[in-house]
């Protein structure tokens, strides 16, 4: 079975084929292997690939990630490698079934699509395969080993995905998130038919201080004085608890802990993924210190709680979830966000990554610029084609990014 001019795709092998009494290796192509689940991957070349501080290629992420959403969603593994056979790339692709208007501005044409989407819900409600991953900071999930071809690999990474897309019914294959050091791979992914379109801006906060108060002397005053306002509201009976504790965690994190990240989650307008309460605490049983988590606590009960990654000089907010009964009281969601900014500037990281929602409360008060998305997509038959292409420009509106100078002043321009 060719998918394209010298690329083999082994026959008869379909996703999940199980042989020589266990799961191995699946779709084996000229210098792309596919494995079906993490506990598949031969590590030893995997890491060949990947940097060690790279943790949203880390196979426990990727593992924990599997094991919280296989229940209703596919993964896939891929590795190429070079024509003297050796590693020169990673990915992983994931298929879901989401909203094709997760992005779309609120145009003519798109209220009629989600209208029409209520009496034929395949309209708007696709299988979609992504080269990317559910848990992510707005980075790809494809890594190209130093001084490989980026040709070789998307010319072999597009048939492969090409092939899962037909074997598993996705209707649309994309490629998320790419920063502006990557546009070589946007423009090869144009080639083999992608369309490129704007993700939503990632919001970063540089970090100059190791300390909150180092953090507030940052600001101007009034805002210092907002933001000290806002934590004051916690001092009579709200306690902030923090631990990377594993064991504290796992009983931290319960049932009704858990509702509090599906509260946050349902507010969302871009939601991708609807994580396991497992997730959360595997997370910290794989990660322990570089896994913090914050609890705003009244006696024992959990009000908010919040999460940070750390990987080498960079913290990752993770997640955030929110009792909104109480919110108003406690200001518990900015109090929550001061916490994880708190936490992770002692640990003296360069960056914290914010991700890509509420951006105004993170450009005033996190002290967050922007770095623009990007992402590819094409359509895998041609009513899929046509559909996107009609409406691509309201699908995916351009994205303005905001530049922080200083405390203040902010220049907006297009991604």
């Amino acid at each position: 079975m060719d998918s394209s001019p010298g690329v083999y795709l082994k026959k008869s092998t379909l996703p999940g084929e199980k042989m020589d009494g266990g799961i191995l290796s699946i779709g084996v192509m000229k210098g792309v292997t596919i494995w079906p689940t993490v506990d598949a991957i031969d590590a030893n070349a995997w890491e060949q690939v990947r940097h060690h501080e790279d943790v949203f290629m880390d196979l426990r992420m990727l593992r924990i990630t599997e094991r919280s959403l296989s229940h209703k969603d596919r993964f896939w593994y891929l590795l190429i490698c070079d024509d003297a056979g050796q590693p020169c790339a990673i990915l992983c692709a994931w298929q879901t079934c989401i909203q094709g208007t997760l992005l779309a501005d609120e145009s003519l044409p798109i209220r009629g699509l989600k209208l029409a989407s209520k009496i034929v819900p395949a309209l708007n409600t696709h299988p979609i395969l992504f080269c990317g991953m559910p848990v992510s900071a707005g980075q790809s999930n494809l890594r190209i080993k130093p001084g490989a071809s980026a040709s070789y690999v998307i010319d072999r990474v597009n048939s492969a995905m090409e092939y899962l897309a037909g074997q598993s019914g996705a209707r649309f294959i994309v490629f998320k998130e790419f920063t502006g050091d990557e546009s070589r791979l946007v423009d090869l992914l144009k080639t083999h038919g992608y369309l490129s379109a704007d993700s939503l801006p990632m919001n970063e906060h540089r970090a100059t201080a190791t300390s909150f108060e180092g953090f507030l002397a940052n600001h101007h005053k009034k805002k210092r004085w907002d933001i000290r306002k806002t934590r004051k509201q916690l001092q009579n009976r709200i306690r902030l608890h923090v631990t990377t504790d594993p064991l504290e965690v796992k009983a931290l994190y319960s049932d009704d802990v858990h509702r509090l990240y599906e509260a946050v989650l349902g507010k969302s307008e871009h939601r991708l993924e609807t994580l396991s309460q497992a997730f959360f605490q595997e997370l910290s049983a794989e990660f322990g210190d570089d896994s913090i988590y914050c609890f705003l606590m009244d006696g024992s009960t959990v009000l908010a709680f919040g999460n940070v990654l750390v990987a080498g000089k960079v913290a990752y907010a993770m997640y955030v979830g929110v009792n909104y009964g109480r919110n108003a009281e406690y200001s518990l969601y900015f109090n929550i966000m001061y916490a994880l900014m708190q936490e992770s500037l002692n640990r003296n990281v360069e960056l914290v990554s914010w991700g890509q929602t509420v951006d105004e409360f993170k450009r005033s008060k996190l002290l967050c610029s922007q770095s623009s998305r990007s992402l590819c997509i094409k359509g895998t038959s041609l009513w899929t084609r046509l559909l996107i292409t009609s409406v691509f420009s309201h699908l995916f509106p351009r994205r303005v990014v905001e530049e922080f100078r200083d405390e203040g002043e902010s220049v907006r321009r297009a991604a």
